[in-house]
């Protein structure tokens, strides 16, 4: 395990006590009541649960195998040494590789992004769908709720992860949000948004659909000449 591999900063379980020491603050950054009991439904983190991935450091440095997951809440990388105690890696990780569990053989690619539109909100993981000339993305974003039955102190507190799709193009530099059809021509050049504009009428393109999605970049990756 490359223990040294890249700096790291502890944490263990509830990882922060508030100043007024009667809250501690859990690993999704919310407070958590000392005088309540909770049950936690779902995951703030993706995967669930540590898993052995590739990292890809900034600077080109590659570590294997580390045990890591990715904290939705403000998208820090955990890692562990012993299956149980929580790390956050400080060093910058730009690409993290982790086995497709539910298809063997096959990859689930993270890559970190910056807001192009606002370079002071940090950076994020998108799951790479498609990866060529343009990259289909997808963004988990943590939300939870919290519940308590009357008279009952145990609160229950449910996080889950909603997800969105964005767009990359690395010659353009620029990162978008798909919320309806045309927003699939964002980042295609303009030498190439008829034909494309043609593709999404006949083909039917769903946007709520990832498999639409990764279809239609696909079809544009196989069917462009290079410039």
């Amino acid at each position: 395990m490359p223990m040294l591999a890249f700096a790291l900063v502890g944490i263990k379980g509830i990882s922060q006590y508030a100043s007024s020491g009667m809250y501690v603050v859990d690993l999704s950054g919310k407070p958590i009541d000392l005088k309540a009991s909770y049950n936690i439904n779902g995951s703030a983190n993706y995967p669930e649960h540590y898993t052995l991935a590739n990292l890809s450091l900034n600077g080109g440095k590659v570590i294997a195998n580390a045990m890591v997951k990715i904290h939705l809440a403000d998208h820090s990388v955990l890692y562990t040494t012993n299956g149980t105690d929580d790390m956050v890696a400080i060093s910058s990780i730009e690409k993290i590789d982790f086995p497709d569990i539910n298809n063997p053989g096959k990859r689930i690619l993270f890559k970190q992004y910056e807001s192009i539109n606002d370079p002071k909100i940090p950076k994020k993981y998108y799951q790479v769908l498609h990866e060529g000339k343009i990259e289909l993305l997808k963004l988990y974003t943590l939300t939870y709720s919290d519940s308590k039955d009357y008279g009952n102190a145990t609160v229950t507190r449910t996080y889950q992860s909603i997800t969105s799709y964005y767009v990359y193009s690395g010659s353009a530099n620029k990162l978008a949000k798909i919320t309806k059809t045309e927003d699939l021509l964002q980042a295609i050049p303009a030498a190439d948004v008829k034909r494309m504009t043609t593709y999404l009428a006949n083909q039917k393109v769903n946007v709520r659909k990832e498999a639409d999605l990764a279809r239609f970049y696909a079809f544009y990756d196989n069917n462009t000449q290079p410039r």
